[in-house]
């Protein structure tokens, strides 16, 4: 697709190489003598690189054949479809595109967002690294990876769960995500208060009609009763 472009933009440079060079000839023979042989290769090359010049640009702003798939497929799948997690033909592409340039953050996080959806976590923690390594103390991809930790781990704290939630909170001490993390460690250790205090800070950038702050607001109130219950 995007060679074809360039061959017909090449083709059309000659074409109109040509065809100033008739004109340039046309004017001379009718008695406006501009001393063709002299700048037929000044001309012929200017014209040459505008045309290249406009088409390595042009290929740069449209991207590899794999870019153009993919933005394809994304915007057919968002118009007959909410998600396009399980696109395969997509996924697919993506990890291609992502081989041949590996500092694409977006891929690397389309990627291991899905893998984290279909529940294949050391995939999703492959790339959840690669985008880190592409945008190191991103609050937003440390608290992914943690959350992906945690569900890795069945649903358990370690030490790498921990060490991940902090950096994560030291990063960005609003992440809701990392938040409700902690809220839940915090509950299992029976630090109730604790658990409140970061679900009510968590729902400070949380939406009404967001999931979470659902699943935080339950928390909360499991929380208290379990303080009045001591």
């Amino acid at each position: 697709m995007i060679f074809a472009a360039i061959l017909v933009l090449l083709t059309f440079s000659f074409s109109i190489t040509f065809l100033i060079f008739s004109l340039i000839k046309i004017r001379g023979d009718i008695g406006f003598e501009l001393s063709f042989e002299r700048y037929e290769i000044i001309i012929l090359i200017l014209i040459f690189c505008g045309f290249l010049g406009f088409t390595v640009f042009t290929y740069s702003k449209i991207g590899s054949y794999e870019d153009v798939l993919i933005s394809k497929i994304i915007q057919e799948t968002e118009t007959n479809s909410d998600s396009y997690n399980g696109n395969e033909e997509l996924v697919e592409n993506m990890k291609i595109s992502l081989k041949k340039k590996s500092d694409n953050l977006m891929y690397a996080m389309l990627l291991a967002n899905y893998e984290k959806s279909v529940a294949n976590y050391e995939e999703a923690l492959r790339y959840y690294a690669l985008a880190l390594e592409i945008s190191p103390d991103d609050a937003p991809i440390l608290a992914q990876q943690a959350e992906t930790l945690f569900l890795a781990n069945n649903r358990q704290f370690n030490e790498s769960v921990n060490t991940a939630i902090e950096a994560a909170y030291v990063a960005d001490n609003g992440q809701p995500l990392v938040l409700g993390l902690m809220g839940v460690r915090s509950y299992l250790n029976e630090d109730y208060e604790d658990a409140v205090f970061f679900w009510r800070k968590a729902l400070v950038n949380i939406d009404d009609n967001d999931p979470l702050h659902k699943s935080y607001t339950d928390g909360i109130n499991t929380a208290q009763e379990k303080i009045l219950n001591r």
